[in-house]
């Protein structure tokens, strides 16, 4: 299954970040945040951008998917809504996202410090009114009245449970945290400014800023402290797409999350080393994927053609590599079928020189072959007749690009459509929402034959399939990331 994931995955990665984006908020209220943070969410108008998320046709298909029930009836989700459960009874009312939406009159912030601890701060803007509803409001004759900073907020702890939960309130303002430090670290932010780090004043915040300088005007922001989140237990067991050596070379991340009920934007700032940018390649296809060369080329290519390369280094001699993929319905039996095609940015290998090592790697463990796997050239592609239930393998090369596919319509139809221009983005996406629904199709039919059984094999056929269909109520998506100073910025749209 590691074939078909790997565009997959740069599809699905983006919607993940999407749908954790509309979880909570963001602005001025990003200066009363104290400290360091692992994740701060934020939004001008909270309710307003959930309302228009959930009119997505993609939010209702994830939402009653398998995606999002996998993360629900996970052992971190039960042990945080129990976590939620028990800080609610302390509080005296119910702590939930709809209980937040419910009242949220506008900006809201939502900073989160540690996960498995689930210890937050939220600010929020809320009229006098609504504050008043609320049930921890309501009794505040139970909570005991402490003064910091000149101002006066309220907190009840239980110390035999070591929990806390505490909340301040002024004119609008209703700053809520279940860390005594935290609120009071919030008044301090505000009595005053310099007087400890503040995640606004930090060096790592600036600079994001300064990658990307309008990512604040979107309709949320989401920060994210990489470095730390690298190292939390919950976030390695949980991270689904396991790319932890891509995200060791990222410090932390800005993301800006725009929707209208149509269509949405993310934009990212990427804290980390300044990257070059490879050749630029192209292709007018359903689903296709540039990255660049690099130590993982020929890893990449075996997993996305299926090839056995352990006779091929291309690590070394790749500039790009434009990974492609087409699925489509077949006419007589009704299976979806994937057709994977690549473009190399190599001057050196020949098409002769991949096919051998294709050759190679397929007699190896079948030491009883009838005959000898050896490449032809006609008409200009090189061709391996390969066994019957293995996939095809061609090969041609158009000027400095080496063309691979495992099927020659795919190839002819790359010879003519691959487009090569100046560097400019450092990878790229692109995938129609059709063809997402038929890959959907591909790996559900892959794990109802019982062709899915590697490591990732559940994931793929289960959490994958629902991502994809959600995909596929969008037209198109397309991400570009683009190398700047400093480190990278992406912008991901799905319409």
């Amino acid at each position: 299954m590691r074939r078909i994931a790997l565009i997959s995955i740069l599809l699905a990665v983006a919607a993940m970040a999407v749908w954790a984006t509309v979880a909570a908020s963001r602005t001025s209220l990003l200066e009363w945040i104290p400290g360091e943070p692992l994740v701060v969410v934020a939004a001008d108008d909270l309710p307003q951008l959930a309302a228009r998320v959930r009119e997505l046709p993609a939010a209702k298909e994830y939402l009653d998917g398998q995606a999002h029930d996998a993360y629900s009836d996970s052992k971190l989700a039960l042990k945080l809504a129990d976590r939620a459960k028990r800080l609610g009874k302390l509080a005296g009312t119910e702590l939930t996202l709809s209980t937040l939406f419910a009242h949220a009159g506008g900006e809201t912030a939502l900073a989160l410090y540690d996960i498995g601890e689930l210890q937050f701060l939220v600010l929020v803007r809320m009229d006098a009114a609504e504050q008043s509803k609320l049930e921890f409001v309501k009794a505040k004759a139970d909570f005991t009245e402490r003064v910091y900073e000149g101002r006066t907020y309220l907190a009840k702890v239980d110390y035999n449970a070591g929990q806390a939960f505490a909340f301040y309130q002024q004119n609008d303002l209703l700053v809520v945290s279940n860390n005594i430090d935290l609120i009071e670290g919030a008044l301090l932010a505000r009595a005053q400014p310099d007087a400890q780090p503040r995640l606004v004043a930090g060096d790592t915040y600036r600079r994001l800023r300064e990658l990307q300088p309008d990512l604040t005007a979107a309709d949320a922001t989401v920060y994210l402290d990489m470095k730390r989140l690298r190292d939390d237990r919950y976030f390695k067991v949980y991270w689904a797409w396991r790319n932890f050596d891509e995200l060791a070379a990222v410090d932390a991340v800005l993301i800006g999350f725009d929707c209208d009920g149509r269509t949405m934007r993310e934009r990212r700032a990427l804290l980390g080393p300044t990257a070059v940018a490879p050749p630029y390649l192209a292709y007018d296809g359903d689903m296709s994927a540039l990255l660049p060369g690099g130590e993982s080329t020929t890893a990449r290519l075996s997993a996305h053609l299926g090839w056995p390369l352990n006779e091929l280094d291309l690590d070394g001699r790749a500039e790009a590599l434009l990974l492609i993929a087409q699925p489509a319905i077949d006419e007589e039996t009704g299976v979806v079928v994937l057709r994977r095609g690549a473009a190399i940015a190599d001057v050196q290998t020949t098409p002769t020189h991949v096919l051998q090592a294709v050759a190679a790697g397929m007699t190896a463990p079948r030491p009883a072959l009838p005959y000898a796997l050896t490449p032809k050239t006609v008409n200009g592609v090189v061709s391996l007749t390969t066994l019957p239930e293995l996939p095809g393998a061609y090969a041609m090369r158009r000027g400095d690009l080496l063309l691979l596919a495992d099927d020659e319509t795919l190839l002819r139809a790359m010879a003519e459509k691959v487009k090569r221009d100046e560097p400019g983005p450092l990878q790229t996406a692109n995938v129609t929402g059709e063809a997402a629904m038929q890959l959907a199709t591909f790996l559900q039919q892959a794990k109802q034959w019982g062709a899915a059984r590697d490591d990732g094999a559940s994931f793929a056929t289960n959490t994958l399939v629902s991502i994809l269909q959600a995909a596929g109520n969008f037209k198109r998506m397309t991400a570009v990331t683009t190398p700047q100073p400093g480190g990278l910025v992406q912008e991901t749209r799905w319409q």
